[in-house]
């Protein structure tokens, strides 16, 4: 067995500036900010793996930071970020690192990541069995994948995708094959609209990929889904938090909604 240090990368899609209380340690990483680029601020992540060779090394890196560091990011900042521009993988001893922190920041609209609430979203986390994981990992890939899309109508389909893969996890068995979505957004405990301008998403999805339907046509869905994208965005985050709540077995905060 070799051991291999993991560098990563991960740049804001958004342009909001991150701010970080001081350098975060986890149980083996260290995430801080990186300033090689003095116009946007980039979250540079390392750690050390052990494994065989570097091919095993990477891909046991990729699955600790999709299924525990990337969602603990992305739930703390509220913000997307480009996947994963590059990850590193080099033997310790052929790379000294060298940690330059903190980074400073030009006076405009700031993301803050204060250390102890990132621990203890992290903590929650790292409690998930292995299944809750991927679905945790799966619905933060398609929401930050929505989210770093300039087009609404990519960024709607993007969002449909995570949110049905959340329904079928917080709805009641029941409920799953045919009517999950009238569960998911009838049901008061989700607190969430699921309506636009009078039609509920599925009504507008279905309308934008067959162009048209009984209640819409393709060009009055794409209208609305521009109107109101964002605000579909903020609802499917809402329900991300409730599925991590749910596995963990504690209540969703009021200052979370």
């Amino acid at each position: 067995m070799a051991v291999y240090r993991v560098t990563t990368v991960l740049e804001p899609a958004d342009s909001k500036e991150i701010k970080m209380d001081e350098l975060i340690n986890l149980n083996r990483a260290k995430i801080y900010l990186d300033d090689t680029d003095q116009n946007k601020s980039k979250l540079r992540i390392e750690f050390e793996v052990s494994s065989r060779d570097e091919n095993s090394a990477k891909e046991l890196a990729l699955s600790e930071i999709m299924k525990e560091i990337f969602p603990a990011i992305v739930l703390i900042t509220q913000k997307p970020y480009y996947q994963l521009p590059y990850i590193q993988i080099v033997p310790v001893n052929i790379q000294e690192v060298h940690i330059s922190f903190p980074l400073t920041i030009k006076e405009m609209q700031v993301v803050e990541i204060r250390s102890e609430e990132f621990h203890d979203l992290f903590r929650k986390i790292k409690r998930l069995d292995e299944q809750a994981k991927i679905t945790l990992s799966r619905v933060i890939k398609y929401w930050n994948r929505a989210m770093s899309d300039s087009d609404p109508i990519d960024r709607f389909l993007n969002l449909y995708i995570t949110i049905e893969i959340l329904a079928g996890e917080l709805v009641n068995e029941e409920y799953r094959k045919h009517k999950w979505i009238n569960e998911l957004y009838d049901n008061n405990k989700f607190r969430i609209n699921g309506m636009y301008e009078g039609y509920k998403i599925h009504a507008i999805r279905a309308a934008l990929l067959h162009y048209k339907n009984k209640e819409l046509s393709k060009d009055e869905a794409e209208e609305i889904i521009r109107r109101h994208v964002d605000e579909f965005s903020q609802e499917v985050f809402k329900l991300i938090k409730i599925y991590l709540n749910q596995k963990t077995g504690e209540a969703i905060r009021e200052e979370d909604w």
